[in-house]
């Protein structure tokens, strides 16, 4: 049986290049899995049911002490309900030799963002004379430094708010981090984090069109598939688009997320 061929011709209401670029990043799985946030103000309250929770990462810069997502704290200085909910992150801070870890939040898109700003509730008891550490860090991508931006180290029994932090040089892979360090005093608690600005609108100046993994703009059987990718320029517009079949709707349809399905053998125009 002969394999039927559809070639696959792409066109766009705005200018655009039919450009692959392969780019090798030294990134890790995880970064490259995980979620990026879009949309602000964000809120993480470390619940159970929090859509970005799985996303946040521990990197352990003194010994391996963890932070946990808990409901009661690993050692209860005054205050043991959470601000908000039902969760909160707990850093145990079981140590008196300065272990310390960060807990790294999810990747922020900031690009569009101007004056972006932190604020969180947090708890950090003394205990007897042994008072913990909790640092604010951000960073502007994966391969980037980390910068010291806020530093909580006295006796804090309740729920306090850490006043707005501004988040400076706000760029489209941007994370920050809350660093536990623990000299023995009672658990480090934080909740309700919150990420705002002001939200600007970028004017879109071209969309690049290719399909996944370079492959030719065709489909050489019936039913086969074939996925179109869209990225919108510059980095900072809004990334979404819309597939349409503008020709030859017979031979060929697509999907809302790009994936072109063949009909039968003739030229798909999607825009």
């Amino acid at each position: 049986m002969k394999k039927k061929k559809l070639s696959g011709k792409l066109i766009l209401n705005i200018p655009f290049k039919m450009l692959v670029l392969l780019i090798a990043l030294n990134l890790t799985t995880d970064y490259l899995r995980a979620q990026v946030i879009t949309t602000f103000p964000w809120t993480e309250t470390f619940e159970e049911d929090s859509p970005s929770r799985a996303d946040w990462t521990q990197i352990y810069e003194i010994a391996e002490m963890d932070w946990t997502y808990a409901d009661y704290p690993s050692t209860v200085g005054s205050e043991s309900d959470p601000y908000e909910g039902e969760m909160f992150a707990d850093f145990s801070a079981t140590s008196f030799d300065g272990d310390a870890t960060k807990l790294v939040s999810p990747i922020l898109n900031l690009s569009t963002v101007s004056n972006p700003t932190l604020n969180f509730y947090y708890v950090n008891p003394v205990w007897g004379t042994d008072q913990n550490i909790l640092k604010v860090y951000y960073r502007t991508s994966i391969e980037s430094d980390w910068i010291q931006i806020a530093i909580f180290n006295s006796n804090v029994t309740e729920w306090t708010d850490s006043g707005v932090i501004n988040l400076p040089s706000p760029s489209s892979t941007y994370q920050i981090a809350l660093e536990g360090t623990s000299f023995y005093g009672y658990s480090i608690l934080v909740d309700q984090v919150v990420v705002d600005g002001t939200i600007s609108n970028v004017d879109v100046t071209s969309v690049v069109v290719t399909t996944e993994n370079d492959l030719p703009a065709l489909i050489e059987t019936e039913g086969g598939t074939l996925q179109l990718e869209a990225t919108v320029n510059p980095e900072g517009a809004n990334q979404n688009v819309t597939w349409s079949v503008e020709g030859g709707a017979e031979f060929g349809s697509v999907g809302t997320n790009g994936m072109v399905t063949a009909i039968t053998n003739g030229t798909v125009t999607v825009r």
